[in-house]
């Protein structure tokens, strides 16, 4: 049996840079943090019907190639929104896969009201933004007491400049020139006076205050967002992301909130400090975590196909849907949005073959479903809608939700009456491990974010643990054999095809050793 996890717990460490769960094993830098980190460049793109992309201006320190970002800051569809936040990944040069990275992120106007007769041509749209080397400035990298900087801090960078960005371009008029960008290129740029400025308080907060205007654009305060739009399927997703796939989001309503969620995944999915022990000192570093490259579009192509070749995961967003028809690109794609459904649809990058037959969407299993409802109820999900009260509206649950087996109903029933019918709430008791709910973390907001990622991450070492359970104890050269009852000691359904491909493609990933799953479900009943 492996090991029931706890619910985690938040202790604070004083630190100039954030704040550290020890619990979690994870950091969060505060806005203030971020800031410490001199911008590299920064750029005024603008589009115009006539003459097409533009770099209007830009500076940049130590000759950065900025080449392609007016297609970075302009991505296809910004055109029926009036405002929006771009977070996007340059490679660094002579970097061809995702380890060195330039991180951008720019604010998008365009004068929609301004321009009343519905004449595009009058219509003017601007991107500024900025773009951080974080890795330029190494002994200033944000670092935890007990080790080496957490990457996904990294990740991050620059959308600390959001709201600065969008009182610059609100200010600016065409006819006034550059000033005030040099202005704010040579505040930020100036590593002397970055990196001077002290960070207050010196016990930093896990995410900006509420009232902190840098605060509304954090990635990870869209989270509850994240699990509402995918329902189950965050599980499976999740899922996706340990293998370290290529996943794609599309059709979301802003492309702020699709570059969060990338960010978000990418967070729940990362492989907590303590489990490096149990793998290969190389697997670990290099697949820790599944990097988030945020907005892609038609000009990444090529770059994408590098990755695609390096065999390196990704999360990434779109909204150039030509991309979804490159299937070599992706492994799996997250519709979010979709004029003929209701729900978010989830595929492999073989089902949008142009001209193919599309093969079903991907599914969460029972299993999920069943965990996503304690999380909905621990965690009040939907507190801002009445979905919770009107059955109908949790029908998309359903549809994004394998059925059940007949071998599932079989079992389940002995098992009810095995139990005197106290099989549900012993199901309660274990979709409710791992999780710390608001009877145990209170109101704060940012506990309950980083609580969360804490379950998730619960879920990730009992599937790591009982893996190395199973191998640990044989040789090299033995066959590994996972037996359905393991599947559940996983928190996997072992009704499911593809939760059982899951764990056959986990451990060639994490272990390197081919596995198959036993055909005999002997005692299956005593875990179910």
């Amino acid at each position: 049996m492996a090991a029931v996890t706890s619910p985690v717990k938040y202790v604070g460490v004083n630190m100039d840079h954030g704040l550290v769960s020890r619990g979690l094993n994870i950091f969060v830098p505060s806005a203030s943090a971020a800031q410490n980190i001199p911008i590299s460049a920064v750029f005024l793109a603008h589009f115009n019907v006539h003459t097409g992309y533009e770099l209007k201006w830009s500076k940049s320190v130590d000759e950065i190639s900025l080449e392609g970002v007016e297609f970075k800051a302009l991505p296809s569809g910004l055109h029926e929104r009036e405002r929006d936040v771009i977070t996007f990944v340059l490679p660094a040069k002579g970097s061809k896969g995702v380890d060195d990275l330039l991180y951008g992120v720019c604010v998008f106007h365009q004068n929609l009201k301004e321009s009343e007769s519905g004449d595009r041509s009058t219509v003017k749209m601007y991107s500024l933004g900025v773009i951080v080397d974080p890795y330029k400035h190494r002994s200033n990298s944000l670092v935890t007491s007990s080790g080496p900087a957490w990457k996904p801090a990294n990740f991050s960078c620059g959308v600390e400049h959001v709201e600065e960005l969008n009182q610059l371009l609100d200010n600016w008029k065409e006819e006034d020139g550059y000033d005030s960008f040099e202005k704010f290129f040579e505040a930020k740029s100036d590593i002397v006076n970055v990196m001077s400025t002290p960070s207050s308080p010196r016990v930093q907060r896990i995410l900006p205050s509420e009232n902190a205007k840098e605060g509304n654009h954090h990635y990870l305060l869209k989270l509850d967002s994240l699990l509402e739009t995918l329902g189950p399927l965050i599980f499976k997703v999740w899922r996706c992301s340990l293998l370290r796939q290529r996943i794609i989001f599309f059709d979301a309503p802003s492309l702020e909130e699709s570059c969060a969620f990338a960010y978000c995944l990418s967070i729940l999915s990362t492989v907590p400090q303590e489990l490096k022990s149990l793998i290969d000192e190389t697997t670990a570093c290099n697949l820790q975590f599944n990097r988030p490259i945020f907005s892609v579009g038609v000009s990444d192509i090529d770059w994408l196909k590098t990755l695609a070749s390096n065999e390196d995961g990704f999360i990434a967003v779109s909204s150039d849907e030509i991309i979804m028809f490159k299937n070599k690109l992706y492994d799996t794609a997250v519709q979010l949005q979709r004029e003929d459904a209701s729900s978010p649809v989830m595929f492999q990058s073989k089902a949008k073959l142009p001209g193919a037959v599309n093969v079903p969407a991907l599914r969460a299993t029972q299993r999920d479903l069943k965990r996503f409802n304690v999380l909905v109820r621990e965690y009040e999900l939907y507190k801002d809608s009445d979905i919770t009260d009107d059955e109908s509206s949790l029908d998309w649950w359903a549809q994004v939700t394998e059925p059940l087996s007949w071998r599932y109903l079989a079992w389940s029933g002995f098992y009810w009456w095995a139990s005197a019918g106290e099989k549900e709430l012993m199901d309660d008791e274990t979709y409710s491990e791992g999780i710390a709910g608001y009877s145990e973390i209170g109101e704060n907001g940012n506990e309950r974010l980083l609580s969360i990622v804490g379950y998730f991450q619960s879920l990730t070492k009992r599937i790591f643990r009982t893996v190395q359970d199973i191998v640990g104890d044989l040789d090299v050269n033995e066959p590994i054999v996972v037996e359905y009852s393991d599947l559940v000691e996983m928190g996997l359904d072992p009704y499911s095809s593809d939760d059982i491909e899951f764990v056959i493609e986990f451990i060639k990933l994490w272990w390197n050793r081919d596995a198959k799953v036993g055909s005999s479900l002997g005692n299956l009943c005593c875990f179910m």
